[in-house]
């Protein structure tokens, strides 16, 4: 994932024109792989990663990372531990998110922009209760902690899907009649759409 180059992955550094987009390389029972790109200023909310592992790349450009673990305590159920709250560009290594640690719950800010390249295993599946949920922090406590609730986004929030046409992945067995390549004129659908009583700042 380090050695991968934008010209392999058919993108350019001015590819945002506009919102949030996701190029949906390649999906199959046990990975996904695709690129979001993100537009200066834009965010993707806090989300979770339930029971799943997240490796993330950027490509090109700045963004702010800030992510949570759930701490391990029964005085609140909704108490997170801080993990990340840093600025990652194309020259640091992948962050890897494992199901309980690693910062699963985590916070994309674009401060240029920029691309991320995510590698997720398994993929979310609602049917496998592998559905993604959003959080917002409703306080901070001194002693670093924080607590999350659960938070719809505002329909304003939304990535759109793109084609993807670089790199071609495909299942390595060729008698697998559910293989999944993606072609540069295949669409994944992925759109985000929430509640108007809140807005998402961006910074």
């Amino acid at each position: 994932m380090k050695d991968v180059t934008l010209e392999e992955l058919g993108i350019e550094h001015s590819r945002p024109r506009g919102g949030m987009t996701y190029l949906h390389m390649y999906e199959d029972e046990h990975v996904s792989m695709g690129i979001f790109c993100l537009p200066a200023q834009s965010r993707i909310p806090l989300h979770n990663h339930p029971g799943m592992s997240v490796v993330s790349k950027v490509l090109y450009g700045k963004l702010h990372v800030l992510s949570f673990d759930w701490a391990q305590s029964p005085v609140a159920e909704r108490l997170a531990t801080s993990v990340c709250d840093a600025v990652v560009g194309d020259v640091d290594d992948p962050a890897v998110l494992l199901p309980e640690s690693g910062g699963n719950i985590h916070q994309f800010t674009a401060l240029t922009d920029c691309a991320v390249l995510d590698l997720l295993s398994p993929p979310y599946s609602t049917q496998h209760g592998r559905d993604c949920t959003y959080y917002k922090i409703e306080k901070v406590l001194p002693d670093g902690h924080a607590i999350l609730a659960e938070y719809e986004p505002p329909s304003s929030f939304c990535i759109q899907s793109e084609p993807y046409t670089g790199l071609q992945f495909e299942d390595g067995d060729t008698n697998n009649n559910n293989n999944k390549e993606v072609s540069g004129d295949s669409t994944h659908t992925v759109t985000c759409c929430g509640d108007d009583d809140e807005d998402i700042q961006f910074s």
